[in-house]
């Protein structure tokens, strides 16, 4: 009876190393060996070499095709450009000092072309800077804007009295009046007055607006020719 009690377990215990062996080799079977590798980016070709000599960036001779749009083409604009490096905004704009667009006026006396009121003192100007023209009245300079235009109205004269040595009196903030030959009326106020030395070179100001801009020798008494200019610029304000 002993016998055969041994004989079972015997039988038993050989078959439950059967089973452990046909699991274990089963499992090892349909088990994966485990890439420990790093993975390369996506797009990259496997290489040879270490992940740390691929380039990324194009080569030196790549060249970048222009595209350009046709400006009569409707093109909606894209919500979210993709635009490398800065945006300018707000740029500067430069103003210059526009020419007359028309011919300018002129009265019968002189071919003047219109008359100043510097301290009730009235001084006529003609058109041109020419010597002819500046040896009777100041001259109105006619690249420049004409009184009433945007820009600045540039007018050159001598230090004499009948010319520009009125202005010995003015200051900042005083009236000029200008009226021109059709009868119309421009109002004017001194913004600044400038001494210039005889190495500086004389220039029209770049500003928006309408001005005057009033030039002669100076200083206003002065035996033979004046080293300096005296430059005044005056604002319309009607």
């Amino acid at each position: 009876m002993k016998n055969k009690k041994f004989i079972v377990l015997l039988i038993a215990l050989l078959a439950l190393i059967a089973l452990i062996f046909t699991v274990a080799f089963l499992a090892g079977r349909n088990s994966k060996p485990v890439d420990h590798s790093v993975p390369l980016p996506t797009g990259i070709v496997g290489t040879d070499k270490p992940i740390e000599e691929i380039s990324t960036t194009a080569p030196e001779d790549t060249e970048v095709p222009e595209v350009s749009i046709d400006p009569r083409e409707s093109v909606s604009p894209d919500p979210t450009p993709s635009v490398p490096g800065p945006v300018a905004t707000n740029p500067p704009v430069i103003r210059t000092t526009p020419k007359p667009t028309s011919a300018p006026h002129t009265s019968p006396v002189y071919g003047k072309a219109f008359t100043l009121t510097i301290l009730e003192v009235n001084v006529p100007v003609s058109i041109g800077v020419d010597n002819e023209t500046l040896d009777k009245t100041p001259g109105w300079l006619e690249s420049s804007a004409y009184p009433g235009e945007e820009g600045v109205c540039v007018i050159y004269g001598h230090r004499n009295r009948n010319h520009l040595q009125v202005l010995k009196d003015i200051d900042f903030g005083d009236a000029i009046k200008v009226t021109l030959a059709d009868g119309t009326v421009l109002n004017y106020t001194v913004e600044s007055i400038m001494i210039l030395e005889p190495d500086e070179e004389l220039r029209i100001p770049f500003i928006s607006g309408q001005h005057l801009m009033l030039t002669t020798c100076y200083p206003f008494y002065y035996t033979g020719h004046a080293p300096q200019k005296y430059v005044l610029v005056a604002v319309r304000i009607d």
